[in-house]
């Protein structure tokens, strides 16, 4: 057991080494300057040229790749061309949001696939085991998108317990950040 863990962790560091190599390059592939778009529309050579300098985009390709591996290495992702703002800044900025998405996807998916489950085994080879198969195979059938739309069509527009878009209304003022998930900051705010 120890030497087959210790040979998973041994060959973790080249399909690390890979996945790095595979995103620098996309990356660099990527058509167009990201430094001339990053400068804008009316910037001169040499400020483009300056803010090339800045990011360490003049420098050899593999100096630039050397050093995204370093700065990985130290939890530093870089800095955002489009928000000139540090890239783990950016992730932190939206992680709760995306972290609340989750918990309410695994929170629906166990409150459905728990009480179905239970179902078709109490109740094996007859009615309502032949209903929840098809219920889970239609749902599992169905694209993304459109069951998207069918829970925005029934908890935005019918029951009008959510938002149709982002988290809150435009109109309504959002609770003080302390935690930045807006359910919990609501929570703590007293907001109902």
């Amino acid at each position: 057991m120890l030497y087959f863990t210790v040979r998973r962790i041994l060959l973790l560091i080249p399909v690390i080494i890979g996945l790095t190599i595979i995103m620098f390059a996309i990356a660099r592939l990527l058509p167009g300057d990201p430094v001339a778009l990053a400068a804008g529309p009316n910037a001169t050579q040499a400020e483009i040229d300056a803010l090339a300098q800045q990011f360490g985009l003049d420098q050899p390709v593999w100096s630039q790749y050397l050093r995204y591996v370093g700065g990985l290495m130290h939890g530093d992702f870089g800095t955002s061309l489009l928000t000139r703002r540090p890239v783990a800044a950016d992730i932190a900025a939206y992680l709760p949001a995306t972290l609340e998405l989750v918990f309410a996807a695994m929170f629906l998916a166990v409150a459905i696939g728990i009480p179905l489950g239970l179902l078709t085994a109490v109740w094996r080879n007859q009615w309502p085991d032949y209903v929840s198969q098809v219920f889970a195979i239609g749902a599992i059938s169905m694209p993304r998108f459109f069951l998207g739309l069918l829970l925005q069509l029934c908890f935005a527009m019918w029951l009008m317990w959510l938002p149709l878009g982002g988290q809150l209304p435009i109109i309504m003022i959002p609770p003080p950040r302390v935690t930045g998930f807006l359910l919990v900051d609501s929570l703590l705010a007293g907001d109902t």
